[in-house]
């Protein structure tokens, strides 16, 4: 009869032990050994997103902007209050709380209002970006030094939110709305952060494979580009558009009506005073 061996049971403890997040665990701290190099090429200038640089002094002046970016996301569909957004994001908590890979130290109650600021803010910020005229006036897109800031904040890897919460606010706010339009909108904001960059298109991923803003990113024959990522039939004409107007992506949605793309389904939208609709079903030829 075999014998019990206190090593054998020391390291069965261990795995007993060990954390269940792994499979999700995808927002790191960078390496000390990068920092030591340049610490502050890791740091954000303006924005924090994100538990890990939350409640820095030089980071407040933003915190304001977030409010006023919810009250805007917030009228999109005024008949959601702000209760049921608050309720959804308690429902993502503790899934949420997992993609970090240090623990955040953040109560319940403060984490769940992390997640509703930078999430509608990151909303909020992505369909600007694709329709133009909703930057009238506004203090972050309307002033090119912050808004270039802000864009390069958003892509530092210790300022991300996980994209099921981006994915969740999104659909909330927008009727009827496809995962993949999110998708879309999130590919446009890489493209004009790297106006030069060519099409991966090798590299697609499913919203539901995202993580977070990040994962939408790839490298091509240019040291930082991007690459457009949904399903196949709505990147086909993304990148048919692209190749035929040669615009810059802030432009883009104003000018797609008047592409003639080959004959399958695309996605249509339709603006009503500044707000996306999806036409679901709708086809050119």
């Amino acid at each position: 009869m075999n014998r019990r061996d206190p090593l054998a049971d020391q390291i069965q403890m261990s795995l007993q032990n060990l954390s269940t997040n792994q499979s999700i665990c995808s927002i790191f701290k960078v390496p000390s050994a990068l920092r030591s190099v340049n610490d502050r090429a890791y740091e954000p200038e303006i924005l924090s997103i994100g538990p890990y640089h939350r409640g820095k002094d030089d980071l407040k002046i933003m915190e304001e902007h977030k409010k006023h970016y919810l009250q805007m996301f917030l009228q999109r569909r005024p008949e959601n209050s702000l209760t049921s957004y608050v309720e959804a994001m308690r429902g993502l908590e503790e899934r949420a709380r997992q993609y970090y890979h240090y623990p955040v130290s953040l109560d319940n109650d403060a984490f769940v209002e992390m997640l509703l600021l930078d999430g509608c803010f990151i909303v909020e910020l992505l369909c600007k970006i694709v329709m133009p005229v909703l930057q009238q006036g506004d203090p972050v897109t309307g002033n090119s030094l912050v808004f270039c800031t802000v864009s390069y904040d958003m892509l530092l890897l210790e300022n991300q939110l996980p994209f099921c919460v981006l994915l969740e606010l999104f659909s909330m706010a927008m009727l009827n709305a496809r995962e993949d339009l999110f998708v879309v909108m999130a590919s446009v904001f890489f493209q004009w952060m790297f106006p030069g960059s060519r099409l991966k298109t090798n590299n697609i991923i499913s919203s539901q494979e995202c993580k977070h803003l990040l994962d939408l990113s790839v490298v091509t024959d240019f040291l930082y580009s991007c690459c457009l990522i949904a399903c196949a039939r709505h990147l086909a004409n993304l990148v048919y558009s692209y190749v035929i107007l040669q615009i810059n992506p802030p432009t883009m949605f104003s000018r797609l009506e008047h592409i003639q793309y080959p004959a399958e389904e695309i996605p249509a939208f339709d603006m009503d005073q500044g707000h996306i609709s999806p036409v679901l079903g709708s086809s050119k030829g």
